[in-house]
């Protein structure tokens, strides 16, 4: 599974992007799942002044603060929050507390499936509660916002994707009103994230189940989590009109040749 997820890995280096983190306060929600945590340790690498961490699983969270504690070399002022992003009032109170400069808003649910069939929980959470973490911003401290978004904001076809094309807009608007950096950063099939394919199959392999491929010609684009959230830290630097962003992820593959690889 490491060996296969290892030929997807490109040599994308780190640029210098003290430029727009050194000395800054930075916001994460959504933490404690598998796309911030890695924005969290990527940050860590950076000269930034204070990370504050939200999220709302108390068991991530914790798992989270004990892999930090061990990687923060640079003794970077670290806070974590059990909070919702649907708590407005908690999300303001640290929000004016702390003062953000940058913020990554990774909080959402993104399982097309369980969105599927509780629509009106998953656009409540990745609608409104987007919509609290924007309008409580305090606007004169705040240089930099990006959204993480997904593919499947492309002309949706489910629920989960709806509301990230509705978050798209409403973050590309406040740029326009308030002529701040705000943007959306599109995410194709991330290896190794919370219910990405790859993860799918391995459980399968693991119990003994068939591998489920829907169509022998299905293609999918695939990139690591590290080179995904490595473009998403670089985002803010790219000087373009254009404020959603799609991560270049090289050459689509076929679905069946992966699960074939997977078996041997």
């Amino acid at each position: 599974f490491n060996e296969l997820k290892n030929t997807f890995k490109s040599n994308i280096l780190k640029k210098n992007l003290s430029k727009y983190l050194k000395n800054k306060s930075v916001l994460i929600t959504g933490a404690a799942g598998s796309i911030g945590e890695e924005i969290c340790f990527q940050i860590l690498d950076f000269k930034i002044k204070k990370l504050i961490i939200i999220d709302s699983n108390e068991n991530k969270l914790s798992w989270l603060k004990k892999s930090i504690f061990q990687k923060n070399k640079k003794n970077i002022e670290v806070k974590f929050y059990l909070t919702s992003i649907l708590d407005k009032k908690n999300i303001a109170n640290i929000i004016n507390k702390h003062h953000p400069n940058v913020i990554f808003h990774a909080a959402a649910y993104k399982h097309v499936d369980i969105v599927e069939e509780n629509h009106l929980v998953g656009i409540v959470n990745n609608i409104v509660g987007l919509r609290n973490v924007l309008i409580c911003c305090n606007y004169n401290k705040l240089e930099n916002f990006v959204f993480i978004s997904s593919d499947k904001a492309v002309n949706p076809s489910n629920i989960m994707g709806m509301t990230k094309r509705v978050g798209e807009v409403m973050v590309y608007n406040m740029n326009k009103i308030l002529n701040k950096n705000f943007i959306s950063v599109r995410f194709g099939n991330v290896i190794g994230s919370s219910g990405s394919l790859f993860e799918i199959f391995k459980k399968q392999i693991d119990n003994n189940l068939p591998l489920t491929v829907t169509n022998k010609d299905a293609t999918r684009y695939f990139m690591t989590i590290f080179d995904a959230i490595n473009l998403v830290i670089q985002s803010p630097e790219i000087n373009s009109d254009a404020k959603i962003l799609v991560l270049n992820m090289g050459e689509p593959v076929k679905i069946l040749d992966i699960a074939k690889k997977l078996i041997k």
